[in-house]
């Protein structure tokens, strides 16, 4: 357990701490180290099961515990949260299944328009877009596959609102932002006592939606996607978008949104100039992982070898009769 936490910190520190060019770089490294952190255990496992360390006596298999309450007791309280967060994350997909029931497929004309817009053949809108008269903002539900929700008033909306908030939520559905957003709400879910793995959800959040907002502004100004924004927050979208558990929602982070549209673009269009920088970061990122798992499972054999040396040690040379 102890390993684990340490471990998970280490990396989870790691992938916080490291400076990466731009969103989408940033975004994946936080997404590796997610993944990393899960298969800690295996990596763990794997290295003791390649007999790269010194054998395990079986006597030692499986060490006693020293304080068998404790354990028992940071077992249970482990299992409360997990219980908590699964529930919770329950009732949020069947407040997205219920909004999916409920939306309408799109008229022919706002098809065609969406179609135009993001130059998509019909079959491809049907799939993905649908109305929904419970929202007063386009939203993506993380179903399969997902499905793009349009306010019932969005045919009237301003032709530069339509386009960016377009962009912006297919840019959504193209990455695969939904199925993310599930693991990373999971991950969140198994790691709940980890603040550093909550500071991470939140900032693969906010590097999702700065990636977004990039691709929504295009070659449009920067203050009228901005004031586009500022117009489509409700309360009850709001309200919404908490009911449905989106990493995204929030008015700090929607600020940070705002204020990163008017910073420097060339901090974020300068991919081809450090495309060293995101190799790089994920092979760091490995390594750490590896030698997390190296170190545990090195521990695991010290400890057993330890055990029964001990066991050795106290025991009679020449028991006496009885």
């Amino acid at each position: 357990m102890l390993w684990f936490l340490a471990s998970s910190t280490v990396l989870l520190a790691a992938a916080l701490a490291i400076p990466v060019p731009n969103s989408r770089w940033r975004r994946r490294s936080l997404e590796s180290a997610a993944i990393l952190v899960a298969m800690l255990p295996g990596l763990r496992w794997s290295l003791e099961a390649a007999e790269l360390l010194p054998p395990i006596s079986y006597a030692a298999v499986l060490p006693v515990a020293s304080h068998p309450s404790l354990a028992a007791f940071l077992l249970f309280g482990w299992l409360a949260g997990v219980t908590i967060g699964l529930v919770r994350l329950v009732f949020q997909m069947a407040r997205v299944l219920m909004l999916r029931r409920s939306s309408l497929p799109l008229s022919a004309m706002a098809a065609a328009q969406v179609a135009d817009i993001l130059r998509l053949t019909p079959p491809i809108v049907t799939r993905h877009f649908r109305t929904c008269l419970q929202t007063g903002t386009p939203m993506v539900l993380p179903t399969l596959p997902a499905t793009v929700l349009l306010p019932a008033g969005w045919p009237s909306w301003q032709s530069r609102l339509q386009a960016s908030a377009l962009r912006h939520e297919w840019h959504h559905v193209r990455h695969g932002d939904a199925f993310w957003h599930g693991l990373m709400h999971l991950f969140r879910i198994a790691l709940w006592f980890h603040p550093l793995a909550w500071v991470l959800a939140s900032r693969w959040s906010d590097e999702c939606e700065r990636w977004a907002d990039r691709a929504a502004v295009g070659v449009d100004d920067p203050a009228d996607y901005a004031s586009d924004l500022l117009s489509l927050i409700l309360p009850s979208s709001r309200t919404l978008a908490f009911a449905l558990g989106f990493l995204g929602s929030g008015k700090t982070r929607f600020h940070r949104r705002i204020e990163s549209l008017f910073k420097a673009p060339a901090a974020s269009s300068s991919q081809p100039a450090g495309t060293s920088v995101p190799a790089t970061t994920l092979l760091l990122l490995l390594v750490l992982a590896l030698g997390c798992a190296w170190t545990g499972a090195r521990r695991t054999a010290d400890s057993a070898l330890r055990q029964e040396a001990e066991l050795r040690m106290s025991a009679e040379a020449f028991p006496s009769d009885s």
